[in-house]
């Protein structure tokens, strides 16, 4: 199911509706329930989500935000973040975009300081009918996207990706080009992912792209993300587990989260599909310009 994203033909359509499963998009917008109340269940996660609630504190849009803590000297699984299982499993062709609008308090520290010294961010998990032994069955690892420490150990880098099981790492973004993780305003994330055990720089159909507000951070071209050709993806995490350990307690904010396998509407400057930044977080980043005075004459 090899074809550019960047055109239309009759016969690449035909081919996605022949082998994809019904489309489906999962939104977790926050607004379903009261504040206060934990993110799981309808309209939320699955699970692993105990310290992630309804917020109405730094809301970008709508009546509330969802706010998630991690507390010091924890892992924070079970309880940062979430996990969703995908309305259907995404096997060897099929795609995926995840999108959220993510706000970190400007003290918030995003690094680990120690195991890997790099922190779980959006993460699509993998597995098979194999029989389970390391990295197979019925965990194959987990396809992340991992923000980078301001203390650069790995360099200039902002982030990367990794095939956990394959240990397959890519970098990109940079701290000196300011391509890296903000905090004190909100922003836009998304991810796109087609799974293969393939990757397209060899004639298969695996690929990753990267957004942040919109703007294209990072193509990987060169990466499986199946282990096998049977192999598929069951569900998404946000977070979920902190490298090392956190280093203080403090919580962070989201917004709109959307999953879809469906191709979206909006495209990028190069023609590739995507969901695309919340209106609402655009207007945050629009700096206000002051009305002219009136009734001044100049002279």
């Amino acid at each position: 199911m090899r074809f550019k994203w960047s055109f239309c033909s009759v016969a690449a359509t035909a081919l996605l509706a022949a082998s994809h499963v019904q489309a489906w998009t999962v939104t977790i917008d926050c607004e379903s329930s009261s504040a206060g109340s934990v993110l799981q269940g309808a309209g939320g996660f699955n699970d692993s989500a105990s310290k992630t609630v309804v917020s109405t504190t730094n809301v970008v849009s709508g009546r509330h935000s969802c706010a998630t803590t991690i507390r010091k000297d924890t892992s924070g699984w079970a309880e940062f973040g979430g996990r969703k299982v995908l309305p259907s499993k995404l096997v060897k062709g099929d795609s995926v975009w995840v999108k959220l609008d993510l706000f970190l308090p400007k003290d918030f520290d995003f690094n680990s300081y120690s195991a890997g010294n790099r922190l779980k961010f959006m993460r699509f998990h993998t597995k098979s009918n194999a029989p389970a032994e390391f990295c197979k069955g019925k965990n194959e690892g987990y396809v992340d996207w991992l923000i980078y420490p301001t203390y650069k150990i790995f360099g200039d880098a902002g982030f990367g990706i990794i095939q956990e099981c394959q240990q397959m790492w890519r970098e990109f973004g940079s701290y000196s080009g300011g391509v890296h993780m903000k905090t004190g305003e909100w922003q836009t994330y998304e991810m796109h992912v087609v799974f293969d055990n393939i990757p397209w720089s060899r004639g298969g159909d695996g690929l990753i792209r990267v957004w942040r507000n919109d703007e294209l951070i990072t193509e990987i071209t060169d990466i499986t993300t199946l282990r096998t050709a049977s192999s598929w993806s069951d569900s998404f995490l946000l977070f979920t587990y902190w490298n090392g350990n956190a280093p203080k307690t403090q919580t962070l904010y989201f917004d709109d989260l959307i999953i879809t396998n469906e191709k979206p509407a909006g495209r990028d400057s190069k023609g590739n599909p995507r969901i695309g930044r919340s209106a609402a977080v655009s207007a945050r980043s629009v700096p206000t310009v002051p009305s002219a005075p009136e009734n001044v004459k100049l002279e």
